[in-house]
Formats: structure tokens, C-alpha cells, sequence
């Protein structure tokens, strides 16, 4: 859609508005006088034939109240003189008159001889049907001329002796009309000249301030806003002028706020970039302050953070502070004050960006924003009612603004401005920025931390693969083939990786060594302290002849090399095959289970000492316990026991007796097997805390003695 170039340097008036104005009032006066002459025309044309038609029905009666007495005397040369008298009066505008009895038959006519001749004509027949007293018709003449024609009836004593017409000639009325017209079109014509006279006054009247207003506003696309309209009226023109001079002063109050805008959408769009550039903390931190600082055009900014672990605010970066200024306060606010209470000086000098502050003392307005969570300007430390009792404390910079680090509704830190450069103090508008981007650097650190985290979960993802990786490949898959036993065995790993180990040692033909064991901790260190357990025991086994021997030895190597806190429970046992002998040693493991299926008893070897790696050379005791054939060792470790159910119940021996009581006929793999699947069933998907490992180990029946 196509329109006028909207470029005032390009446009051109084509038609002005006092052309237009003119043009319209024109237009205008010549309707109303057009109407009016019409209506003036129709009145009056209305008017002349009313007359003439009272005038006409009057002369008719009369003309017929004279012919009555002629007519009944027959003395039809009487009648005709009176028509001709009628026909001949003047200025009457009379066409003919006619004279005619009840039958219709003229008896008279001014105009043409038609004395005894039979009127046919509609107007007579009405007449002399003595339906109506009158008739008022206009005809047209044979000439062409139109007439208006009024019939009168002639009565004796009720009884129709005939009737009279007379004919106007409309002509005359016309003529009258016609002057009626030209003195209408004289009066337009004067109207219209008198009206573009006074449309052109009142054009320039109306124009002169709306070109003032135009020129105004010409300047102010120009760019100056002090130019204002003179007020010359106190109407709507002047009311228009007062409004025009109201939006120019609004329009540079607007352009001053939309140039904060512009300077806030820059600043705030440069600390987006600033955020998206960094991904460690410190880093970040310190482009924001440097960058906020820039924005805010203040000569310090600092961000204090609070330490959950120390439960206390330190400065995490600060922007323009000297050392002894930041340890003295809390950042950029409270920094201003030193410990004595003395101000210090601000010049700058040696002033850089400080890390990691921890402060001696102050603080009190950073831990007073923290505790109200709401943003903080003061204009003049001095005279603000808050700060009362902080007058005369020699703060360099009587302006700052605080703002909280706000995430979900928790006060995480401050960050704080002061010294503006060029002001006296700061304003709303400042503080309304700070707090936006304050928003962004609590968003900002949270994102930074989470991210930090998520690396860390991320190496200890791949730690704990590691580690699984390393405990699966490091317990056996598959035990050596043993006359006279059924060994099964299988470690449940959790999601956390935990250290529990299981081996069978064929140490030789009459003698198998057993073990079990749980390393304290998760992940990777709890995996390589249960590689460094097998690879003593698989080591020492063949050479030892007693289990103590084997314990002490793995106590003596892990106490030494194994990190503080990282420790073992490790049970440890040597199967005689003629003698059917287990003889074992137990630092610290759950106690094996002797089942006894013929009598549905159980033993349970409740001999124990101090965990592996705990202590250089802690006390350890050696038992012997006899088996029959037919008897089911359980092996287990704490994951089995300690299960817990949806409801918070743990497994228990109890429950734990009872499947193998249920499962005493199977072998050592059904047997496992059963306890894993009564396990899982009793935790009812719940997460699995810790690995489940069984080693059931049965003797044959058929066993030699």
C-alpha cells in the first residue's frame, strides 16, 4: 500500500489545508443553498397553485351561482356573456371558461365554438354524475400548454342543472417560479462569495498555530527539545500547543531514560557474554567485577560470598581494594573502614583485583543485607537513620549500593559499588541495574558451581567404572573342581562401587583356602585395596600353613601402605579334605553360618578380631571347626544382612536362616541363588546400598573321612 513518502525533507503540500478549507466551505455553502432553493422552489410552487386554486374555486362558485338563473331561463346568450366575462378578466391568467347542462351538453365556451355539442371528457362526466361539487385537475392543452382546470356544479333545490368549468393557464406560475430561481442562484452566489472570504480568515486563523506546531515539531526531529510552542489562545488550538510542549518535554525525559536502557541492555548483555566466556569460578568472578565495575562506572566492586563450612563471609573477589583495606572489612562497603576504625585512603594506587579475603572485623552492612535479602542504596552514610551508629567512622565513600546474591529465595552472598566516578551518589536507577545484574551472577556462580560439580561427577562416574572393571576382572568367575565339595559364589555389585572380595586358593591336593572380605569405602580406593588384599593372599596362601599366618601377614603390608581410614574385614579359612577340617581366622567379617540340614541346626563361627589395616599388629585367633558330610557353610557379607526394606527393615539373620532352610536340598548354586532372589524380593526395587556377595560351600554326602 502506497502512501505519502514519510520524509519531511521529501514531502510536498500538493494541496493545503486552507485550500481544502475554502474548497469545503464552498462546497458546503452551495448545498445549503441548494437546498434551500429547493425547498424555497417547492414551497413556493406549492404556494402559487394553492392560491390559485382557492382563487380558482371561488370564481367558479360564483361564476356558477350567476349562470343558475340564465340557465333556468334558458336564456343561454346571458350564460354566455357571463363566460366570456370570465375568459376576458385579466391577470387572472385564464385559459377558457365553459358552460354545460346536466347532460353534459355545452352550453357555452370562450375558446372554441362548441355550444351544443357533448362534452365526453372525464372532468364533465364527473361533474354531471353529481358525484362532487368541484373537481381541481391540470390538462395539458392542445397546444401543449399545461392547465390547471376547476369545475363547479350548477344546483337548484338540490337538483343538478349543470355545471362550469374554467381553465388557468399555468404559464404565469411558472414565470413567477423562475424568478423565485434566479433570486435563490443570486443569493448563492453571494453567500458563496462572502463564505470563501470568511473561510480563507478563519483558515489563516486555524493555520497560524497549527504551522507554529509544525515548525515545532520539525525542530524536534531536528533533535531540540527546548524549543517550545508559544501559547496564543485559550481554546482547543491553545490547549493542543500546552499538550505539544508536554510530549516534547515527556519525549527528552523519555529519550534520557531510553539511553539508561541502552546503556543497561549493553551492560547487561556484555556480562552475558562475559558469563558465557568463563566456566571456573574464579575466573568468572573476576570478569564480572571488572566488567560490572566498567558498567557502573564506580572504582570498586566486590563479590562476598558466605562459607557454610566456617559459617562467616570472606571477600570471594574484589575489584580496586587494597589488601589491608579488605582484610579490615568485608568487601567494598565495609572495606572502607580499618580495624581501628580510622578511613583509608582511596586513591587507587597498587589497588588490583584481591581473592579469597577473609576480613578481621566489620561487615555489619554486608551481613545487614544478607539478613533483610533486600537490595541496599544509601546516598550519605552520614546522615542515612539505618547507619546511625556508623556516623564518624570514616568511611571514604559515603555512596554505595549492596545487593544480595538471591537463588530460590536463598542469600547465597553480596555484591556491592561504591565511588562512583563523577556523582556524588548513586541513584534508584543504579540500583535497579546492580540488582538485575545480580541476579545474573547468582545465576552465573550457581551455573559455574553446577558445572564444577558436574565434572566431578563425571570423573568419579569414570572412577567408579574403573573400579567396578577392576573388582569384576578381579574375582574369580569360576572356582577350581574340588572331590568332596560344592562351592558357588557371586558378588552383587551396588551403584556405588564397593570392595568385596571372595576367593578360593587350592593351596594343594588335601588343602583349599577360603576367603571373604569388605573393604571400607567406595570407589576407587576401596577397589585397589582389594586388589592389594587378593594379591597378598593369593601370594602368601601356597607357603602358609595356618590361616593366622595369612591375616597377619595381609594386616602387616595394608596397615602400612593403605591411606588413613581405608580398612578390611577379611575372613580367612584353610579346608582339610581327609580331615574335613575348616581352620580359619576372622578379622573383623560377619560370621560364617554352619548349617547342619540333617538336624536344621546352625553353628555360627563367632570368632573375630581387628579389621586388616586398622592397627600395625593387633591380636588374631585361630579356630578349628570339624564338618560332616551334608553341612552347608554360608559365606556373606554385610550387603546380605543389612538389605533394607520400602518400610526400613533390614533383612536379618533370621530371614536369612530361614531361605536356607527352604533351599537345604538344592546345591551350592541353587542354594545362592535362592538367597539372592529372597534379597531382592524383600527390598522391593528399593536402591541396593551396598554389594551382596554369598559363597555358599556344601560337603558332598559321599565326602571321605
Amino acid at each position: 500500500m502506497s502512501g505519502p513518502d514519510s520524509s519531511s525533507n521529501k514531502f510536498q503540500i500538493r494541496i493545503g489545508i486552507k485550500s481544502k478549507f475554502v474548497v469545503c466551505v464552498t462546497v458546503l455553502i452551495i448545498l445549503i443553498m441548494g437546498l434551500t432553493g429547493y425547498v424555497t422552489y417547492m414551497r413556493e410552487q406549492v404556494a402559487i397553485i394553492r392560491n390559485v386554486e382557492d382563487t380558482g374555486v371561488l370564481l367558479a362558485r360564483a361564476l356558477a351561482d350567476r349562470c343558475v338563473d340564465p340557465l333556468l331561463k334558458n336564456d343561454f346568450p346571458q350564460v354566455a356573456k357571463f363566460i366570456a366575462g370570465v375568459a376576458e378578466s385579466k391577470g387572472r391568467g385564464i385559459a377558457y371558461a365553459m358552460a354545460f347542462d346536466e347532460t353534459g351538453l355545452c352550453l357555452a365556451h370562450s375558446a372554441v365554438p362548441m355550444e351544443g355539442k357533448q362534452l365526453d371528457d372525464k372532468i364533465t362526466a364527473t361533474l354531471v354524475s353529481d358525484t362532487v361539487r368541484n373537481t381541481v385537475n391540470t390538462v395539458t392543452a392542445a397546444d401543449g400548454k399545461r392547465i390547471l382546470d376547476i369545475g363547479h356544479i350548477m344546483k337548484v333545490s338540490s337538483t343538478l342543472k349543470g355545471g362550469v368549468r374554467i381553465g388557468f393557464d399555468l404559464s404565469l406560475m411558472e414565470e413567477l417560479l423562475t424568478k423565485t430561481v434566479y433570486q435563490v442562484l443570486l443569493m448563492t452566489a453571494v453567500a458563496i462569495g462572502l463564505g470563501s472570504i470568511f473561510a480563507l480568515f478563519l483558515g489563516n486563523y486555524i493555520l497560524r498555530p497549527v504551522n507554529e506546531l509544525s515548525r515545532g515539531a520539525q525542530v524536534l526531529s531536528d533533535g531540540d527539545f527546548e524549543h517550545a510552542i508559544p501559547i496564543t489562545s485559550y481554546d482547543e488550538l491553545g490547549l493542543l500547543a500546552v499538550t505539544f510542549n508536554s510530549m516534547k518535554d515527556n519525549l527528552r525525559i523519555s529519550m534520557v531514560e531510553q539511553k539508561k536502557k541502552v546503556r543497561q541492555f549493553s551492560a547487561l548483555h556484555s556480562l552475558g557474554t562475559v558469563i558465557q566466556s568463563f566456566r571456573d569460578l574464579d575466573n568468572l568472578l573476576k570478569a564480572i567485577v571488572t566488567n560490572a565495575a566498567e558498567v557502573m562506572n564506580s572504582a570498586k566492586c566486590s563479590i562476598t560470598l558466605f562459607d557454610d563450612q566456617k559459617k562467616e563471609l570472606f571477600i570471594k573477589v574484589g575489584l580496586g581494594l587494597k589488601e589491608n583495606q579488605a582484610q579490615s572489612g568485608t568487601g567494598s562497603v565495609d572495606d572502607d573502614v580499618n580495624g581501628d576504625g580510622q578511613g583509608v585512603s582511596g586513591d587507587g594506587q597498587d589497588e588490583g583485583i584481591l581473592e579469597h579475603i577473609t576480613p578481621s572485623g566489620g561487615g555489619f552492612i554486608n551481613e545487614w543485607v544478607i539478613k533483610q535479602g533486600q537490595p541496599l542504596l544509601v546516598k550519605d552514610i552520614e546522615t542515612d537513620k539505618r547507619f546511625s551508629h556508623l556516623s564518624g567512622r570514616g568511611y571514604s565513600s559515603r555512596s554505595f549500593m549492596v545487593v544480595p546474591l538471591k537463588l530460590k529465595d536463598e542469600v547465597t552472598g553480596t555484591m556491592s559499588m561504591t565511588e562512583k566516578a563523577g556523582e556524588d551518589s548513586y541513584t534508584q536507577e543504579d540500583l535497579r541495574l546492580l540488582t538485575i545484574l545480580a541476579s545474573q551472577v547468582a545465576m552465573a556462580i550457581e551455573n559455574t558451581r553446577f558445572h564444577e560439580e558436574s565434572i566431578e561427577r563425571d570423573r568419579i562416574r569414570r572412577e567408579l567404572e574403573i573400579a567396578n572393571h577392576i573388582q569384576m576382572n578381579m574375582l574369580p568367575s569360576s572356582f577350581p573342581s574340588v572331590e568332596g565339595l560344592d562351592i558357588s559364589s557371586q558378588s552383587l555389585p551396588a551403584k556405588k562401587v564397593g570392595g568385596d572380595y571372595y576367593d578360593l586358593i587350592k593351596i594343594s591336593p588335601q588343602q583349599v583356602g577360603v576367603a571373604i572380605g569388605d573393604v571400607s569405602g567406595k570407589g576407587m580406593p576401596a577397589a585397589l585395596l582389594m586388589v592389594e588384599i587378593r594379591t597378598i593372599i593369593q601370594a602368601k596362601a601356597p607357603d602358609s600353613t595356618t590361616s593366622l599366618e595369612v591375616i597377619r601377614k595381609v594386616n602387616e603390608i595394608i596397615s602400612k601402605d593403605a591411606e588413613p581410614g581405608m580398612y578390611a574385614t577379611l575372613f580367612y579359612g584353610i579346608y582339610d579334605l581327609p580331615t574335613r577340617v575348616l581352620t580359619y581366622t576372622n578379622a573383623g567379617h560377619n560370621y560364617p553360618l554352619l548349617y547342619h540340614p540333617e538336624t536344621d541346626t546352625y553353628d555360627s563361627l563367632e570368632t573375630t578380631g581387628m579389621f586388616v589395616g586398622m592397627f600395625d599388629n593387633p591380636p588374631y585367633k585361630e579356630v578349628s571347626v570339624q564338618l560332616n558330610p551334608g553341612d552347608i557353610i554360608i559365606f556373606y557379607t554385610d550387603g546380605v544382612t543389612e538389605a533394607v526394606s520400602a518400610s526400613g527393615e533390614m533383612y536379618g539373620l533370621k530371614r536369612l536362616c530361614s531361605t536356607i532352610s527352604g533351599c537345604r536340598e538344592g546345591n551350592a548354586a541353587q542354594l545362592r541363588e535362592a538367597i539372592e532372589a529372597s534379597v531382592d524380593e524383600f527390598a522391593s526395587g528399593e536402591e541396593q546400598a551396598d554389594d551382596i556377595t554369598v559363597m555358599i560351600m556344601k560337603v558332598s554326602k559321599d565326602s571321605p573321612a
